[in-house]
């Protein structure tokens, strides 16, 4: 059953879409009959974690930032002892890497690290937190539910322009959320250059599933 958050946000998102809807089609009436309210509402069930994982995986956002100490397993590769290499696995929770702690030449690859050989490796990662979590970041929260609103947009052939509208809302929400992110942020996160710069482009559907 879901809780008080993860019905707000469905709800930002289904009114998202429902008013572009009205907007851009009134040949079909205006709101959704029922029978369509409901599919989108199955539709934003099924794609909520979905929406909440690329939202995340965007930017190193502060507030879904946390440190692990990842240890060493025993059961190496057969190459890491030989290179002086050790290949720790990230969280179960792990979106993104945000930093790596000390100076082990670390490469992220997947849900891996490959470092400098020791017996353990902290670091700071963004976390697939669980919505009752982020809903005291507002401005992320609407974010990620702005873009649960694209994702639900997306199979609609009739409403490019609704794609198109909350395409240009949701980069907005993320410039908002990102610029509210920067006030809360601490020295040793990534600079801006490693946000995911498709808040500067144009909308494009086949290069959005490009994204996907």
């Amino acid at each position: 059953m879901a809780d008080a958050a993860e019905l707000d946000f469905v709800n930002r998102a289904l009114t998202l879409l429902v008013k572009e809807l009205a907007s851009a089609l009134p040949d079909k009436g205006g709101d959704p009959d029922d029978e369509e309210l409901r599919k989108h509402e199955r539709d934003a069930a099924r794609l909520m974690p979905v929406a909440v994982r690329e939202g995340l995986a965007r930017a190193p956002w502060p507030s879904a930032t946390r440190t692990a100490v990842l240890k060493k397993p025993a059961d190496q590769p057969d190459y890491a002892p030989a290179l002086a290499l050790a290949v720790f696995k990230v969280p179960n929770d792990f979106v993104r890497l945000v930093r790596v702690h000390g100076d082990c030449n670390a490469n992220w690859r997947g849900s891996e690290i490959v470092a400098r050989d020791q017996a353990t490796l902290t670091i700071d990662y963004v976390a697939m937190l669980r919505l009752s979590e982020l809903i005291y970041d507002a401005a992320l929260f609407a974010y990620l539910a702005t873009h649960l609103a694209f994702l639900l947009a997306r199979p609609l052939t009739d409403a490019r322009t609704v794609q198109a509208q909350l395409f240009d809302l949701r980069e907005q929400e993320f410039r908002r959320s990102w610029g509210s992110s920067l006030g809360q942020q601490r020295g040793g996160f990534l600079p801006l250059s490693s946000v995911d710069r498709r808040a500067d482009s144009v909308f494009d559907p086949d290069q959005e599933r490009r994204f996907r």
